[in-house]
């Protein structure tokens, strides 16, 4: 595989979580076809020298000149992203130990875009949450023999972290995150799920 082959770019927002960040950036597999782009929101100045101190291959960290949020954070890492597909993690989402194998399985997918399942702990004890049990419940309901069984994840589920998208798809539309306070990432999740000609769904 040639060094300058990107094939994932995950996108982390970040403001003042610096353990969170590491703990995340742990999480993901070492690859060369791997970018990790961690865009801080303006965070304390402590905090930042801080992130400037990680180190790990392919790391870029980007900053925001101010305090803009998540969309506005999500759409400069957009900009730096060079991989065919593209993911979001949050600073307190952290990958499982298949991530890699899922990797390895979709990355020559002909997909717009992959769906996958999650699971949810509370941040801080790992305690299991029942934060995904919506979702799973909207999984559970695809059927591919069943004509529009798939709009309960393309519609009803709007996070960034429960799915892979073809950059491409991205370019094509010229999709972008809003730059709100709240819900800065609904229509952007709607568009990619609009759009999206083929789709994948892994439980």
């Amino acid at each position: 595989l040639s060094m300058d082959v990107i094939n994932f770019s995950i996108i982390i927002p970040h403001r003042n979580s610096i353990s969170l960040s590491e703990r995340c950036l742990s999480s993901i597999p070492s690859r060369d076809d791997l970018q990790i782009i961690i865009v801080d929101d303006y965070s304390e100045e402590r905090i930042q020298t801080e992130l400037k101190r990680l180190s790990r291959k392919n790391l870029h960290i980007l900053y925001s000149p101010e305090n803009l949020g998540a969309g506005h954070a999500r759409n400069l890492g957009l900009n730096k992203a060079i991989g065919k597909w593209i993911l979001f993690a949050d600073c307190d989402d952290f990958y499982e130990s298949t991530f890699n194998d899922f990797l390895n399985n979709n990355i020559d997918s002909k997909a717009d875009c992959i769906y996958f399942s999650v699971n949810s702990v509370n941040s801080q004890t790992l305690a299991p949450s029942p934060r995904n049990f919506l979702y799973d419940e909207y999984i559970s309901k695809f059927d591919s023999n069943i004509p529009r069984s798939e709009d309960w994840i393309l519609f009803h589920k709007w996070e960034p972290w429960n799915k892979m998208i073809s950059r491409d798809l991205i370019q094509k539309y010229q999709l972008k995150f809003d730059e709100f306070t709240k819900c800065n990432d609904m229509m952007f999740n709607i568009m990619v799920s609009f759009y999206a000609e083929k789709i994948k769904i892994i439980r």
